[in-house]
């Protein structure tokens, strides 16, 4: 990320101001490889060409090792609550008795804490969950949020420069065939001023030697004009069709970056059930806050301690994995509705974890298939690309 946050840094949202359509960059992202425009025989662009594919692998495989993880995580939760439900019924008694008793305890200590602006008991239960990750998810979010407004000001950027280089490219094509009628209309106008000059000559029989030379170099020096500017044209023609290639593949990397990023946005808003950083920080200064009020009552929470341990006594001698997360659940022990709602939201945030894993997992398989095809097809630079690939130490496992 080093090379993109170098390149973010020089441009700010403020410095582009077209429209940019968003939603084009989140619909599975669909990543583009145009070769046709690429010199695959020119040293620079064939290795800049595949390097942009191994970025995008490398990357790709980042985000799938970090999505792994979490999706792991979220699974056990689920594999949890299926041996939650699976209890034998003297079990089933106990834990629902010892949740009864922590939630009548808990109704008790929460008469100590009627304050204005206090957090509901759903918000406090998520923080309090959430607690040893909520710092690491500020800075997350922070990070991201930042990160969020460098992309899109880098998408803007890159499509502007896009559309710059195609209204260029359009301008030169047009004043090719500017410069082919001004070199018709010089030698048709030389033409005919020869004919005028020698009409002169033959019927008046004037002298008309130094116009007829004058007239030839005038348009000789006229048709020159043209073929140089006409060859300029042309230089500069290739010039934009190698401008698009490299603008092209800068896209394709940034698009991957941006569905990633907003993605990640996405899944920490839903994980910390906000809808933005602010929020989040103004909740974990209100959640700060409420806990200090509530160990001043640490009378009202002895009984909520005893009947928990009551609770993971029971929850211990089974192959729940996590038995402190139901400490918070006891609502969904007593309530299958409850229960219903929790395991749904379980599975939309695996759902979506799955989500980035495909459309990750698909963006590495285009990008390998791009390379391996290259090197099919060139099979001249098969040896140089595979040196390529071995020299990434990100890209080991490929």
């Amino acid at each position: 990320m080093g090379f993109f946050s170098k390149l973010f840094h020089h441009f700010t949202e403020d410095e582009y101001d077209s429209d940019l359509d968003e939603s084009a960059f989140l619909d599975d992202a669909p990543i583009t490889y145009d070769r046709s425009k690429l010199r695959v025989h020119n040293d620079f662009e064939r290795t800049r060409y595949v390097q942009n594919c191994l970025d995008q692998i490398a990357d790709a495989s980042k985000e799938i090792d970090t999505l792994k993880k979490e999706y792991s995580a979220v699974t056990s939760y689920l594999t949890d609550m299926e041996e939650v439900e699976a209890l034998p019924e003297d079990l089933q008694k106990k834990l629902k008795a010892a949740a009864t008793h922590i939630d009548e305890t808990t109704q008790i200590r929460e008469q100590y804490l009627k304050k204005d602006n206090r957090m509901s008991d759903e918000q406090f239960a998520h923080m309090e969950q959430m607690e040893q990750e909520v710092e690491d998810g500020l800075q997350k979010l922070e990070e991201a949020e930042h990160y969020q407004k460098l992309i899109r000001s880098d998408l803007r950027r890159l499509d502007n420069e896009r559309h710059a280089n195609a209204y260029q490219k359009k301008e030169l094509v047009k004043s090719l065939g500017n410069y082919r009628g001004m070199t018709v209309i010089s030698f048709v106008f030389m033409l005919v001023l020869l004919a005028v000059l020698l009409a002169l000559q033959i019927l008046l029989e004037l002298e008309v030697r130094i116009p007829i030379i004058l007239t030839i170099g005038f348009a000789a020096v006229a048709m020159v004009l043209c073929f140089v500017k006409y060859g300029d044209a042309v230089r500069e023609i290739e010039q934009r069709e190698i401008d698009e290639s490299r603008l092209i593949g800068l896209q394709n990397t940034v698009k991957i970056r941006y569905v990633n990023n907003t993605q990640l946005l996405d899944y920490l808003y839903m994980k910390f059930q906000v809808d933005d950083l602010e929020e989040l920080r103004d909740l974990w200064s209100r959640y700060a806050d409420e806990k200090k009020d509530r160990e001043r009552y640490e009378d009202a929470t002895k009984d909520v301690a005893y009947y928990q341990g009551e609770l993971l006594d029971v929850l211990n001698g089974t192959r729940v994995k996590d038995p402190e997360v139901w400490l918070h659940r006891t609502k969904a022990i007593l309530d299958n509705r409850e229960m219903v709602e929790v395991r749904h939201k379980l599975l939309v945030r695996r759902q979506s974890l799955r989500t980035q894993l495909d459309y990750n997992q698909k963006v590495a398989k285009q990008a390998l298939e791009e390379v391996k095809d290259l090197a099919a097809t060139y099979p001249e630079y098969n040896g140089e690309i595979l040196q390529m690939v071995q020299k990434r130490e990100d890209l080991e496992d490929i």
